[in-house]
């Protein structure tokens, strides 16, 4: 009798560890995946590293013979805002300007200061509107068969779209100060030139241009919003020192 008592406490002592060892191994597992769902995040900024390398990859295979293509084809906004540092050199000196563009479909805005003295012109693609900062009279002078970018003399993505196939000598992608860029070397009846357009905007960020060999123009983009958010920047871009109003 005792060692059958003896046999039913080892079984029954057994059968209480079989089940706290399950408890237990429940419990932690419980715990480890209550603890997960609560500190396991989404990467922050994983769209946008997401975006940004699926546009690189967009953009791997462009060369010299797509390039023009490719530019054609990329996405713009309607209206942006942008300012630029433009260097110019000659033999013997340089001179360097800031200018403001702001760009409204046809509509163009430029405030180019060079010293202490800001000349202000709008191009609506019939007209040119040209005055200095402060003044309240402008003169008119109409565009003729140039550009709003060429009236301007600032390059654009539009002057590789314009070019002649067999002058471009090389493209690829490069990132130019930080931003990811389509760079396009080309060359002019009198320069030998490279631009660097803005991914993301699809609008020219850098351009170089050089004859003989020497540097004679450089120019960067210090910021740009595009789209530009704000309609009242764009009406007062677009009103004329007499209170006319071309921007709608």
């Amino acid at each position: 009798m005792e060692r059958r008592n003896r046999r039913k406490r080892i079984l029954l002592i057994a059968i209480i560890a079989i089940l706290m060892a399950v408890f237990i191994v429940a419990y932690v597992s419980f715990i480890s995946s209550d603890s997960n769902t609560h500190i396991t995040l989404p990467p922050q900024d994983i769209s946008d590293a997401f975006d940004s390398t699926e546009q690189t990859a967009d953009f791997a295979g462009i060369t010299k013979s797509n390039v023009q293509q490719v530019i054609a084809q990329m996405d713009r906004a309607d209206t942006y805002q942008r300012t630029m540092t433009i260097i110019t050199s000659w033999s013997g000196g340089s001179s360097s300007e800031k200018t403001e563009m702001i760009v409204s479909d046809e509509l163009v805005r430029l405030n180019i200061t060079r010293g202490d003295e800001t000349r202000c012109t709008v191009i609506n693609g019939e007209e040119c509107f040209i005055w200095y900062a402060g003044e309240t009279k402008y003169i008119t002078r109409p565009t003729g068969d140039f550009t709003q970018f060429q009236q301007s003399r600032i390059p654009d993505y539009t002057d590789i779209l314009a070019l002649e196939s067999h002058r471009i000598s090389d493209a690829a992608l490069e990132e130019k100060e930080g931003i990811m860029c389509i760079r396009v070397d080309f060359k002019t009846d009198v320069a030998n030139c490279v631009y660097w357009l803005d991914l993301d905007s699809g609008l020219l960020y850098a351009a170089e241009e050089y004859e003989n060999g020497k540097p004679v123009y450089n120019m960067t983009v210090d910021s740009m919003e595009a789209p530009v958010s704000s309609d009242e920047t764009l009406i007062s871009a677009f009103t004329l020192p007499d209170g006319r109003v071309l921007y709608q």
